[in-house]
């Protein structure tokens, strides 16, 4: 029987730190630390999506099967671990606030599944499996031993509800991980697509209508919050609207007016609207969620959008953060210098490139060679620009 502790149930968890072994480019483990609001930059190819792809493969582990999540994905199990990996085995740690820490790893090619998996607060482990071999201690102390095939995290088999009093770190470590959404491609096509009532807005955006229509339903004054938030950076956009189609389908409508007069008002349907407008949108609808996501995760946010206004698709993303503190994380990728100089803090800026050997590495902006000094003389796009990351990285003399 393992010692008792205390139960302490946190209603907001963050993720402090992230640690990736074995996975696509991260051949040998590579720990960073995350901020609220997390910004990824580096050359093509050196594995900024592949951060984005663990932490939604976590979020996937934790609500299904692996086989539904890579059947979702379209990923073959093969390709996961890192090509020249000496255990082809590959795996994630999170650090999250209050002491608590979920790592999990998969098997090899020939095995596909997951080879350990715990959780831990502090220096007290709460569960733990290997293989088929589970157990877990319960806030009196009880240990609960369990023997089965499983093939997702242990924690998609957390019932709130039920395992809220004896395992409370296990549910709270199980809501923060069902709480990540992967936006890795807002898709224009997707977005302009009639959909369904939802709640969410699927992968790529193809249920922006739904949620819209939904949203509209449940509170009328929701889409005008979204358009007075897009409008602050695209003025004309004067009205958005979900209307109702055939069998239960909802159509994205937006008008935007392009004169003083009411008469210079022209409504369009969302196959006649920018990509940009859209992504736009979208990420301004990601403040109206039912609830709350722990972590939002969007690839190269700077698609579709002109230079003068990702100064304010930079802000919408602060915004989503600061409106809702200690409850949403945002980690997202860019290779714009614009983008970069609205970054608020230079601490949230992570480098991600690759070593002599070709693995990948994350290195915080602000520990790079010179950086304080150079800071003084550079906004942080300009910096990494015209400096360059070689030097930045120490690797130019």
């Amino acid at each position: 029987m393992a010692p008792a502790r205390t139960c302490d149930y946190r209603a907001q968890t963050m993720l402090e730190k992230l640690a990736i072994h074995g996975f696509k480019g991260f051949r040998d483990e590579v720990e960073f630390p995350l901020q609220p609001f997390t910004v990824l930059i580096g050359r093509n190819g050196t594995g900024k999506t592949t951060v984005l792809q663990a932490l939604d493969m976590l979020g996937g582990l934790a609500r299904a099967t692996l086989g539904e999540y890579l059947k979702e994905l379209g990923w073959e199990y093969a390709d996961l671990p890192h090509l020249l990996s000496d255990s082809r085995k590959f795996g994630t740690t999170a650090t999250l606030s209050g002491g608590l820490r979920w790592s999990i790893e998969l098997e090899t090619r020939r095995r596909p599944g997951v080879a350990e998996e715990s959780v831990f607060r502090g220096d007290g482990r709460v569960m733990h499996r290997t293989g088929r071999n589970m157990e877990r201690d319960d806030v009196d102390g009880v240990t609960e031993r369990v023997m089965q095939t499983l093939t997702s995290s242990w924690l998609a088999a957390v019932d709130p509800k039920s395992d809220a009093r004896r395992y409370p770190d296990l549910v709270e470590v199980a809501r923060w991980a069902r709480g990540i959404r992967g936006y890795l491609f807002l898709d224009p096509i997707a977005l302009r697509k009639a959909a369904r009532a939802d709640d969410d807005l699927g992968r790529s955006g193809d249920r922006l209508a739904g949620f819209l229509g939904r949203l509209k339903r449940r509170d009328p004054q929701a889409l005008e919050r979204i358009r007075a938030r897009v409008a602050k950076h695209y003025p004309r956009l004067a009205e958005l609207d979900a209307k109702p189609g055939q069998y239960g389908w909802t159509n994205l409508l937006v008008t935007e007016r392009w004169g003083k007069r009411k008469a210079s008002a022209v409504t369009f349907n969302a196959r006649q609207v920018s990509d940009g407008l859209l992504r736009l949108i979208a990420v301004a609808a990601m403040h109206e969620f039912a609830v709350a996501p722990s972590l939002i995760l969007l690839d190269e946010i700077e698609n579709g959008l002109h230079p003068s206004i990702l100064q304010g698709l930079m802000g919408l993303l602060q915004e989503l953060v600061e409106s809702q503190p200690g409850t949403t994380q945002v980690i997202a990728t860019t290779h714009s210098v614009v983008a970069l100089n609205f970054v608020r803090d230079a601490k949230q800026v992570l480098l991600v490139h690759r070593d002599g050997g070709g693995s990948t590495q994350v290195t915080p902006i602000t520990k790079t060679e010179g950086f304080e000094k150079l800071r003084t003389h550079f906004d942080l796009g300009e910096l990494w620009y015209n400096v360059g990351e070689p030097r930045l990285l120490g690797e130019a003399r």
